[in-house]
């Protein structure tokens, strides 16, 4: 395996832009609306191998739902204060590995695999209180993550397009989880 992973780099590599529908799911589905994201990508060997890596880097930024949508409270002197709370200014990098197996040695074949990686996010918490808006300091998580793939593939010499569906899982380090459903699309040359 570490000879395929060193051998990805000094091979013949093809290069891809994958654009991605982003809809987080879980407690972060609760506070943010789908999006759009984008991704570079390296595959290591052939688009036509049965075994794959793709190396990738990409961004994306999820929108927030409307402020009134979370009602909270305060007190002040023992008098109820009702209030709002969102998460806003969201933005992530993230970067990683796919490895990916094409079933059949056809053209257009069926795609299984995973993927591990690293996401960086950031955020804001802003909470209005009977008029009153704070917004606590930037939120900045690291989340390690996994994500089990199942896609078509479209192989031509020089040429490739994927549709890949994933569901990215990930930790940080105090068990915040981030879960959110991909559908990409990517299409790749060779250079």
């Amino acid at each position: 395996m570490l000879m395929l992973i060193a051998g990805s780099f000094t091979a013949e590599a093809q290069w891809s832009v994958r654009g991605s529908y982003i809809k987080p799911v879980g407690e972060f589905g609760l506070y943010f609306k789908p999006t759009l994201g984008i991704e570079v990508t390296k595959n290591a060997g052939d688009f036509d191998d049965s075994f794959v890596l793709v190396w990738k880097i990409g961004y994306y930024s999820f929108s927030e739902t409307h402020t009134d949508t979370f009602a909270i409270y305060g007190f002040l002197n023992n008098t109820f204060l009702p209030g709002r709370r969102a998460l806003k200014n969201h933005y992530s990098i993230n970067a990683g590995v796919d490895m990916l197996y094409q079933i059949l040695d056809k053209r257009i074949t069926p795609v299984v695999g995973a993927g591990v990686g690293v996401n960086f996010s950031s955020w804001e918490d802003y909470r209005i209180i009977d008029g009153f808006s704070t917004t606590d300091a930037l939120e900045g998580r690291t989340f390690l993550g996994f994500s089990p793939t199942v896609g078509v593939s479209y192989n031509l010499d020089d040429f490739q397009i994927q549709l890949l569906l994933a569901r990215d899982m990930s930790i940080d380090e105090e068990k915040l989880t981030l879960v959110f459903y991909r559908l990409s699309c990517s299409v790749g040359y060779n250079f």
